[in-house]
């Protein structure tokens, strides 16, 4: 009977790993990702013996993971992940920032809202 291998866990850990790009501000993305969470706490994800992990901390996102790489296309962050013969690609974040307009923009609807409550 032929093995087959379902990957599932890799979703899982990447849909974890969006989560945390979803609300952060990402500082660079090449060798691993670091990035600042809304508290301004800086935060990295990098490959370690064959795991993703995320510190301070040492979260493991992935385990028994080949190779990991980070890329920009489009302005969206995407990760190649490398499991034995399989390669699979997970858009992660999207690398939009905000104009500074919008920034203003979005304070301004924010005290409105606060003021009308």
């Amino acid at each position: 009977m032929p093995e087959v291998k379902i990957d599932s866990d890799l979703s899982i850990g990447t849909k974890q790993l969006s989560d945390y790009l979803m609300t952060a501000k990402i500082e660079s993305y090449h060798n691993g990702i670091v990035y600042k969470d809304k508290d301004g706490k800086e935060f990295h994800i990098e490959l370690s013996d064959h795991r993703l992990v995320k510190t301070p901390g040492y979260e493991i996102l992935l385990y028994d993971v080949d190779d990991v790489a980070f890329f920009e296309n489009n302005r969206f962050l995407l990760m190649k992940v490398r499991r034995g013969k399989r390669e699979y690609r997970y858009l992660i974040a999207d690398l939009y920032e905000k104009s500074e307009k919008e920034n203003e923009e979005e304070k301004q609807e924010g005290q409105t809202e606060q003021s009308t409550r």
